[in-house]
């Protein structure tokens, strides 16, 4: 048997649980549209070394393809300890699109050397933290696959070399 404070413990938790699984309003309701899109870009050492490029990226309501200016700037990388030349790091992407306003992603990325030299195969996940203009309220996840190209030194006089797929969702866009 069951004793009353028991039961009102149980009680009690059950309403707690099922206010906070409660579905939101409507209005309160997002519901993801899918983000697809292909990223070109290289890497410039100034005026702030970062990886620039353009994204066409299908996004919102609407479905329609927009063009976007990307800036990739690093926030930490490491190497592998194995002495395999792959590493992995976080980056904060900004996507400009034009006549709408900005998307701002912060990822975490891995990046996998491949059989020839100074070619990497790479994968990474976002999260979208902000937007501005229409993308205002934006928040959504972020999937970026692809390869790049390392120049053979650290160097402006070797290209790096980017392309890859973007894949994910996001809620707030008008």
């Amino acid at each position: 048997m069951v004793s009353w404070k028991t039961g009102a413990l149980l009680v009690g938790f059950t309403a707690a649980m099922a206010l906070l699984a409660a579905p939101a309003s409507a209005k309160d309701k997002c519901v993801p549209v899918p983000v697809k899109g292909t990223i070109t870009g290289h890497f410039d050492f100034s005026p702030e070394p970062a990886w620039y490029g353009k994204a066409f990226l299908t996004l919102g309501k609407k479905g329609k393809t927009v063009t976007a200016l990307l800036v990739d700037r690093s926030a930490g990388t490491n190497e592998w300890e194995d002495a395999s030349g792959n590493f992995g790091g976080d980056e904060v992407l900004t996507f400009t699109v034009e006549g709408g306003g900005e998307i701002q992603v912060s990822a975490h990325f891995t990046a996998i050397a491949g059989e020839q030299p100074f070619f990497f195969w790479f994968a990474e996940t976002g999260t979208i933290t902000g937007g501005t203009g229409e993308y205002k309220g934006a928040e959504g996840t972020l999937g970026i696959q692809g390869s790049f190209a390392a120049g053979y030194e650290w160097s402006p006089q070797y290209p790096w070399l980017w392309i890859a797929m973007v894949n994910g969702s996001v809620c707030g866009v008008k």
